[in-house]
């Protein structure tokens, strides 16, 4: 029999055991929010060239300094917080920071939907449609919507392919909140968007206001630099050496990009032959690196009271359409950063087109020759050279596919590489009277290349490898770099060289670079690629045209494909095919060393260089000057 005394300790005893219980419950508690998983997404690294390449790179590194350390730093003491990051040099700094256990793997892409193609499609030539827009963006008769196909077509792909990126990520890891870290307008939109359709909480890392403001200062930036960006074109005349009245017709040269240019400048010498004026709409940089002496031409400053007009009617449509978040919607996103992009853009275009017609009413060109009449800067002057009565003929530039997605050629002749370009353009719709297979006037100097063996390195230690990088796809080429130059950190038989697409920023892969010396070298994106492939063993691409004249130079390839669409190069059989990282070094050993590998890749180019890239009996240029006189004929 207990005591009054006894009982009264029992019950404190069991007073105590309960409130010990709740604490180990509370601390379960505890211990369970501590592991709710968080993911933090960063965008793509930047690329962008000039003033707002520099920009927005200052914004990022004052965000990560202010704002994303001391965010992190206290989320991991809660969460099990994963970070997604693409930008090397974001992870560099997270790393020096003690961040490098949560930094992830970087994605590179998901498989693309083909219905997806056909719903950018169609958005992409819908959009501007509408009456309001129709009328808002004509100018000078033309439709600038139109112009702006291709581009948006580029733009919407992107964020799409982002879209499906967050969307694989977050299934995977079932989050229980998101945030977002430097992002574009559109990534952190459609972010937002995924997030609420799964009920997952969302928010940026950076305060609202720092975030509102910062992206109305890049958009004012942007909007500059697309008002100003191509006044580095000019217009400059050739000497032909022949008498004003002995000139039998004039051409006008098109080539704001030096891809442009390199693709239709060998023909240039057969126009002057043929006593033809030739004048180029080009940067006076990019044609000093052909050699030819050029004079400017100046135009009259006269008043261009409507672009200004023109101008006020966009701005007051963005201002009246912004605040309605859902005015512009594609496959459940907000897509008005592009559309408000888009819109900018045309500013500038109207600008470029009032300057054109100057152009035309200066020099009067019998026909306008183009490297490719999809981008909205060239595609505006073909469409209003067309209504001008000015035909137009566009030379291939760069390789076309039917995965491809782009606004149709226009052109009134369309010069093609091979039988393989023609087929592509006829599925796509084009006439086939429109196309005329030349081959490519580029490659001409090529065929006096090839055949001088004694340049090619002849080094059986140290292997030259060239790598030709392409914008799009730029979260996957930082990863290459990293693969390739972390094996030749233990290893020296091999050198890498990054030749960046002229469109391209080097500084970031310079940057990149620095982590490996005497290893991993940059160069220039405006050096010649002939020159560096007569240098190199092998090529190392994701997509690019300049495989193509790795094949006329019998180089063997290795093509980074991540998705599901095989690329050409591999279905035809002159490259390594490889879609994940851990490939890259063996295909890489293989091309090099692999006697039978290196066989079969030869055997392969042969057929491939005819049907894609036609005879190389350096006669391209001609033909596409046959080609050009024709049409002036008709």
């Amino acid at each position: 029999m207990t005591t009054h005394w006894q009982q009264s300790c029992i019950e404190h005893l069991h007073v105590l055991n309960h409130l010990v219980g709740v604490k180990g419950h509370f601390a379960k508690t505890m211990n369970t929010q501590k592991r709710k998983k968080m993911l933090v997404f960063f965008g793509a690294p930047h690329t962008t060239l000039g003033y707002l390449g520099l920009i927005a790179d200052w914004l990022r590194r004052f965000e990560l300094r202010i704002f994303v350390v001391p965010w992190l730093s206290n989320a991991m003491q809660r969460y099990d917080t994963k970070v997604y990051s693409s930008d090397s040099s974001i992870n560099a700094f997270l790393t020096k920071r003690g961040f490098a256990r949560i930094l992830q793997e970087p994605r590179f892409g998901v498989d693309r939907n083909p219905y997806d193609s056909e719903l950018i499609t169609h958005f992409a030539k819908t959009w501007y449609r509408t009456a309001e827009l129709k009328n808002l963006l004509t100018f000078k008769e033309v439709n600038l919507g139109t112009a702006l196909e291709s581009d948006f077509m580029f733009l919407l792909l992107g964020l799409t392919e982002k879209m499906r990126l967050f969307q694989q990520i977050i299934e995977e890891e079932a989050p229980h909140s998101v945030r977002a870290g430097d992002m574009d307008a559109g990534e952190a939109q459609a972010l937002r968007a995924l997030c609420a359709s799964h009920k997952i909480d969302y928010a940026q890392l950076c305060p609202g206001l720092y975030e509102r403001s910062k992206m109305f200062v890049l958009q004012a930036v942007k909007c500059a630099r697309n008002k100003t960006g191509l006044d580095r074109v000019g217009l400059f005349g050739i000497a032909s050496g022949k008498a004003q009245e002995a000139v039998e017709g004039t051409i006008l040269i098109d080539a704001p990009y030096p891809n442009y240019l390199g693709a239709i400048f060998p023909v240039v010498e057969q126009l002057l032959s043929q006593n033809l004026a030739v004048y180029f709409l080009a940067s006076k940089a990019d044609l000093r690196r052909h050699g030819r002496s050029f004079k400017k031409v100046k135009l009259d400053k006269r008043a261009i009271n409507k672009t200004k007009k023109f101008n006020k009617a966009i701005k007051n449509y963005t201002s009246k359409i912004k605040w309605r978040s859902t005015s512009f919607q594609f496959n459940g996103m907000d897509v008005w950063p592009l559309i408000a992009y888009s819109l900018c853009y045309a500013r500038a275009l109207a600008s470029y087109l009032e300057r054109f017609d100057r152009v035309a009413s200066k020099i009067r060109p019998d026909l306008l020759l183009v490297g490719d009449d999809t981008p909205a800067f060239v595609r505006t002057h073909a469409i209003f050279a067309q209504k001008s009565g000015i035909p137009v003929v566009e030379v291939q530039h760069g390789i076309y596919l039917e995965s491809t997605l782009s606004a149709p050629h226009i052109s009134d002749k369309i010069c093609l590489w091979g039988s393989m370009s023609r087929d592509v353009f006829i599925k796509a719709g084009v006439n086939e009277d429109r196309l005329e297979i030349t081959g490519s006037p580029k490659s001409d100097h090529l065929v006096e290349l090839a055949s001088q063996k004694t340049k090619w390195p002849l080094s059986t230690h140290l292997k030259a490898v060239l790598f030709a990088t392409q914008p799009p796809f730029l979260n996957l080429n930082l990863a290459i770099i990293r693969k390739i130059g972390g094996y030749l950190l233990t290893e020296n038989n091999v050198s890498l060289t990054i030749k960046p697409h002229p469109a391209e920023d080097a500084r970031v892969y310079r940057s990149l670079a620095k982590e490996f010396p005497n290893r991993v070298f940059v160069k220039k994106g405006t050096d010649n690629t002939h020159d560096l492939l007569l240098e190199s063993d092998a090529l190392i691409v994701v997509s690019s045209s300049v495989a193509i004249d790795a094949a006329i130079l019998n180089k063997p390839i290795i093509c980074f494909d991540p998705g599901t669409i095989e690329p050409i190069y591999v279905s035809e059989g002159i490259a390594v095919g490889i879609q994940s990282l851990e490939e890259l070094i063996g295909s890489m050993l293989d091309v090099l060393y692999n006697a039978k590998v290196r066989s079969q890749l030869a055997e392969a180019r042969a057929r491939f260089v005819y049907e894609f890239a036609y005879l190389q009996d350096g006669k391209a240029s001609e033909r596409v000057a046959d080609v050009i006189r024709g049409v002036m004929k008709q």
